[in-house]
């Protein structure tokens, strides 16, 4: 993971709303429908300004797009499509948490970038992204397949103190920079190449 010299500066929750972002292709096996309602659950029981940010494109989005509209047909859940780099950017630095909870990821790349990027983290509880949370200690982790599961994360997160927020935010951060940053992988894959393990 490619991270900036310098740790995220983001400070607590937007108040105003949470603004939630999730970044991927939208494909069956990385279950946003779930992500929607689950979101759907959280804003109608705890926060009706919360906003949810999906941007990538896929062979499921018409569907998922038809889905949003059903959950909340007053436009809080926005789908951007794919952005470069630079669009993209404006768009993580609105939001407040990155949600992702596919089926079978055996990484999940997007979840230390989210932390470099000072998102907090919700994942499955399941595969390399429950591996990258470290279980929970890094983010949340709820049940892939249980929107009630997501809605409770959710409704944790909002309740917490930005000190706390600040918090862990700032320990994802350095954890995934601990592990997955080009100076530190870069030596383990050669001596992985070279010693032949």
């Amino acid at each position: 993971v490619r991270f900036s010299l310098n740790a995220p500066h983001r400070m607590g929750l937007d108040r105003s709303g949470l603004k939630v972002l999730v970044l991927s292709r939208l494909e069956p096996e990385k279950n946003v429908d779930t992500v929607l309602r689950g979101f759907a659950r959280f804003r109608e029981r705890v926060c009706r300004s919360a906003q949810l940010h999906v941007v990538g494109e896929g062979g499921h989005e018409s569907r998922l797009k038809g889905l949003a509209r059903q959950l909340c047909p007053d436009e809080a859940i926005r789908f951007h499509g794919y952005l470069h780099k630079d669009e993209l950017r404006p768009v993580c630095e609105a939001c407040d948490v990155f949600v992702l909870l596919p089926v079978d990821e055996p990484f999940g790349m997007v979840f230390p970038e989210a932390a470099a990027n000072g998102l907090l983290l919700v994942g499955p509880d399941h595969g390399g992204p429950m591996e990258i949370l470290d279980g929970g200690r890094l983010g949340w982790v709820c049940d892939a397949f249980s929107p009630e599961a997501l809605a409770e994360r959710l409704a944790e997160i909002w309740a917490l103190d930005d000190a706390t927020v600040n918090q862990r935010r700032q320990e994802a951060d350095r954890a995934c920079r601990a592990r997955y940053a080009p100076a530190v992988v870069g030596p383990q894959l050669l001596h992985a190449l070279t010693h032949g393990r």
